[in-house]
């Protein structure tokens, strides 16, 4: 249960700091920084809680944050899915396979969707 709850504030947080533009100029420069050190603070605890070096749920965790984000960490987010995948976490696999197969914020794939579907059993959804 913590670890949802940490997860939806680190997201939430990451949410205003990228809907802040419709604020005056000196509020918005006050509000940025405020958020900047509760998510640098809300990161320092998800590495804590969950540090354990190659940890699929937290390579998955960390993959669903990024998902939202830009360019770049949609493929930090497709790297962790990856990784979290390989080392045989169900939601990773499944989630890459759909990515894949969507092609949603990556380019569309339908062997690599297969076969993460595949490690995941999810053959019957197509």
């Amino acid at each position: 249960m913590i670890r949802i709850l940490l997860f939806r504030n680190y997201n939430a947080l990451r949410l205003i700091y990228r809907e802040i533009e419709g604020i005056s100029d000196e509020k918005r420069v006050e509000l940025t920084e405020i958020l900047k050190g509760q998510i640098a603070a809300a990161e320092l605890v998800i590495e804590k809680i969950f540090s354990k070096e190659g940890d699929p749920a937290l390579q998955y965790n960390k993959a669903i944050l990024l998902l939202d984000g830009d360019q770049k960490e949609v493929d930090d987010a497709i790297k962790l899915l990856t990784l979290s995948a390989d080392n045989g976490f169900s939601d990773a696999q499944y989630l890459l396979g759909m990515t894949y197969f969507t092609g949603v914020k990556v380019e569309t794939d339908y062997s690599k969707a297969y076969e993460n579907l595949k490690r995941n059993y999810c053959l019957w959804t197509f």
